[in-house]
């Protein structure tokens, strides 16, 4: 849940891209000068497991998080 003062600093943030304009509407400023940048990380595991006659069900296991190798991924 967001707190009033969250929600405050929230609309000042989305009311700093408007400019009044003459007829008394307000328009969005250019967002030429942002870049907006979303950071995805992705973990690449094992993808199949070999099953033996001996082990009757796949069992997905649990590497440490330090052997797993992670690719980070910028899209603007």
């Amino acid at each position: 849940m967001l707190t009033e003062k969250n929600k405050e600093d929230r609309m000042k943030f989305a009311l700093s891209f408007l400019s009044p304009w003459s007829q008394g509407n307000h328009v969005f400023k250019n967002m030429y000068d942002f870049v907006h940048v979303d950071e995805k990380w992705f973990f690449m595991t094992k993808r199949s497991t070999r099953i033996t006659s001996r082990r009757l069900c796949s069992l997905r296991l649990l590497q440490d998080l330090a052997t797993i190798t992670s690719q980070g991924v910028i899209s603007t």
